[in-house]
């Protein structure tokens, strides 16, 4: 292959070919100059200029110029590689650090639901003591804020403090904390009041409670749409109320002799099927109705409320005998039933419902993230593992096949030279005594008997290792063939079928067979 640079030899005939093609005379392998080339004379390359600029432009790109904005400095001061943005890195990523400063939040909100406040602005004297931890709070806050500016950044270049949130929240609620307690000359009760946005620190220090609040922040959209159906679904049933109970709750029974109080709190009517007044009392209009006038169908606004009040079922009961007792109880179920059932039992768990869907795809997010970066390590593990394994494989495959075609390309020599060696062993162990069995031992103990009994060890060890590995590749093959894995299946399942069949009271038979 021709590398970068190397000359080309055949594009247009030849080394030079390429300054023929530009209009150059000769350039051939044998002209002057060094290499065959005339003096002056370029040579043509596997790539092109173009090609070459890519290439340079890839792997040494042109410096862009930054300003001041662009660059990455902590405050236009700390640089990546300044030793203080450093430390201040591994403060923040320091796990101590963290529960410190979770620590501290909870020991926060612990102090403000401790405060009690009097009248006319007095305090307690705990109250006050609790005053004084104030400033130690947002010393912390102001601590924990500062160290992760100068590690993170401000706000300008990516990754910086003021682009995460969760950090802005955490910065808004220090800000007016500084706000508060340096102003205390001032009226900033507004600003002592968002101390109670506090405990939302608590969110950006654990990832639960961040699943959680980001749930439910990617509900209000699916939350507004509900919404707008259920404000129909009331404005519907509103308007067959107004239809129908407009002005009913405005008679009650009161007595005849004066224009007093009316004799209980429960509209009335003239006629059946509604409550009659019994007594001395008779069924009269201008009563402001029930809650003070405000449970009535008199306008599409009031409509509105009582119904809202039925669908979310605290008190429906009440208006629903106060219905009765106006207009009589035949056909009220017909209003009242479907009014619970669709606009409690349905429209508002469809908001239970979208929350919990939104809930469960946030942390299924989440789980698969995790999940595919730990099956991603996993297989990336395997992968190297099985390539290893299988290389292995391979080569002790290839050394058998070699180790057997030796041995088959074994001449007869070496055949004869194992059977003299075997011979002369025997006759050493079986000599007879007055045998000359010095010369045997010197004819034993020469070199080359010495190394006929070593490879003949040495072959009959390397025969059965050999048999040893072509069994185990067999054992192998095999064990990850696909009929094996059937048959051990079909195995299981005969023997469920087995275990099954067994019954109280089964014949002999039945029992020996299993």
């Amino acid at each position: 292959m021709v590398r970068f640079g190397d000359e080309l030899g055949g594009r247009y005939g030849g080394p030079g070919g390429g300054e023929r093609a530009r209009g150059g005379g000769a350039g051939g392998a044998g002209g002057p100059g060094p290499g065959g080339l005339q003096p002056g004379q370029r040579v043509l390359y596997k790539q092109s200029i173009a090609q070459r600029a890519r290439t340079m432009a890839l792997y040494n790109p042109i410096p862009v110029k930054q300003n001041c904005f662009t660059v990455n400095r902590s405050l236009f001061v700390f640089s990546e590689d300044n030793v203080v943005r450093k430390y201040a890195k591994r403060i923040t990523e320091w796990p101590p650090f963290e529960y410190m400063i979770l620590a501290t939040i909870i020991a926060n909100c612990i102090v403000l639901a401790l405060e009690q406040h009097l009248p006319d602005g007095d305090k307690t004297p705990m109250s006050e003591r609790l005053d004084d931890t104030e400033p130690y709070f947002i010393g912390i806050f102001c601590f924990e804020a500062g160290i992760k500016i100068i590690a993170l950044g401000f706000v300008f270049h990516k990754g910086s403090y003021l682009r995460n949130g969760w950090n802005v929240m955490d910065f808004v609620v220090v800000l007016t904390g500084i706000l508060a307690t340096a102003g205390t000359d001032f009226d900033l009760r507004t600003l002592r009041a968002v101390r109670v946005l506090r405990p939302l620190k608590l969110v950006s220090g654990i990832p639960s409670l961040q699943v959680v609040l980001k749930s439910i922040m990617k509900a209000m959209v699916p939350l507004l749409q509900i919404g707008l159906l259920l404000f129909f679904a009331i404005l519907m049933f509103a308007i067959i109320g107004l239809e129908f109970y407009m002005g009913k709750f405005h008679k009650a029974c009161f007595p005849n002799s004066t224009d007093a109080e009316p004799v209980g709190d429960f509209p009335c009517g003239k006629e059946a099927p509604a409550r009659l007044c019994e007594g001395d009392t008779e069924c009269r209009e201008y009563w402001p109705g029930p809650n003070f006038g405000i449970t009535n169908f008199d306008n599409i606004l009031f409509a509105i409320l009582t119904v809202f009040q039925c669908i979310t079922m605290e008190g429906w009961t009440d208006i629903l005998y106060n219905t009765n007792d106006a207009a009589g109880n035949t056909w009220n179920w017909l209003y009242f039933i479907p009014l619970i059932i669709i606009g409690s039992f349905f429209m508002l768990n469809l908001v239970l419902g979208v929350l919990s869907g939104e809930f469960a795809k946030e942390r299924e997010r989440v789980e698969n993230r995790r999940a595919f970066l730990k099956l991603r390590r996993q297989q990336q593990i395997e992968r190297e593992l099985n390539g290893y394994l299988e290389w292995i494989f391979k080569a002790e495959e290839v050394m058998l096949a070699e180790e057997d075609r030796n041995a088959e390309e074994k001449s007869p020599l070496d055949v004869l030279k194992r059977a003299a060696t075997k011979k002369s062993r025997n006759d050493l162990i079986h000599a007879e005594e007055g045998e000359d069995r010095f010369a045997d031992l010197c004819a034993v103990g020469s070199p080359f008997a010495r190394a006929s009994l070593k490879s003949g060890k040495t072959e009959s060890s390397s025969y059965f290792r050999r048999k040893e590995k072509m069994f185990r590749f067999f054992i192998r093959r095999m064990v990850k063939a696909q009929s094996f894995y059937w048959v051990v299946l079909c195995v299981v399942a005969l023997n469920t079928l087995c275990v099954a069949m067994v019954h109280y009271n089964q014949p002999r038979r039945l029992t020996t067979t299993l």
